[in-house]
């Protein structure tokens, strides 16, 4: 790696912890995606959610977005085995790389050609994957833009779990705010204290079969309690 590789590294790093939060962080990442790896046209991040499901946490363009899908549709490509299993695979030639019989000939109509795929870790666990994409055959194939791609997204995943435990605290924190204004207003109508201001909110949430802090919010909104049953 040259000096000014190493510069730019040190400085897209700098960039990525600037930020706080987890929309912001995203964006940075796919922006940085392209100074990083030149050959990369398209970038996606994806991230594993409950029950082996997979979602695109962001993309830079429609064509990332679409080759993503595909692979969760059809539980097969790289991005999806990065998610799972970890490590880094390039293909000079999806369409027809014969580990995706499906997948690959579906992104070839999309226009993707070649793919760089890197895992994201965290504690010793895979979660993610940088989905890196381009419209001619042959890309990826330097050792050197591999070797830089995999540096970068170790910050990539210290910027993205900090900026999610960030989001994290802030939801719980707005949440706690809701729930305790909805108790001051049942508090205040029926005369009760604030445990059991609280056993109230959660009955309602167990009937209701909504969030507690979906009850909170309708309770704040319209100054009043919901019905014990909800609307079908």
């Amino acid at each position: 790696m040259t000096q000014d590789q190493a510069r730019l590294l040190t400085d897209l790093a700098a960039a990525l912890h600037e930020e706080r939060v987890e929309e912001p962080t995203v964006r940075t990442v796919l922006l940085q995606a392209r100074h990083v790896v030149p050959d990369a046209e398209h970038a996606s991040i994806t991230v594993r959610a409950r029950r082996q499901q997979f979602l695109t946490l962001g993309s830079s363009s429609q064509t990332a977005s679409e080759a993503d899908a595909l692979q969760y549709t059809l539980k097969e490509g790289r991005c999806v085995e990065a998610a799972t299993e970890g490590g880094w695979l390039r293909s000079g030639d999806v369409s027809t790389d014969p580990r995706w019989p499906r997948w690959g000939p579906e992104a070839g109509r999309l226009g993707v050609r070649s793919l760089l795929s890197v895992r994201l870790i965290s504690r010793g666990e895979p979660f993610g994957a940088i989905n890196l994409y381009s419209t001619v055959d042959g890309r990826f194939h330097d050792a050197d833009e591999v070797d830089r791609a995999l540096l970068w997204t170790t910050h990539v995943t210290n910027a993205l779990t900090a900026a999610q435990q960030v989001s994290g605290l802030e939801t719980a924190l707005a949440s706690r705010h809701l729930i305790g204004m909805a108790q001051g207003i049942v508090m205040q109508q029926f005369g009760l204290t604030e445990d059991q201001s609280f056993s109230l909110l959660c009955r309602l949430s167990s009937h209701r079969n909504e969030k507690l802090r979906v009850v909170a919010a309708d309770i704040v909104r319209t100054g009043k309690l919901p019905s014990s049953r909800k609307a079908r």
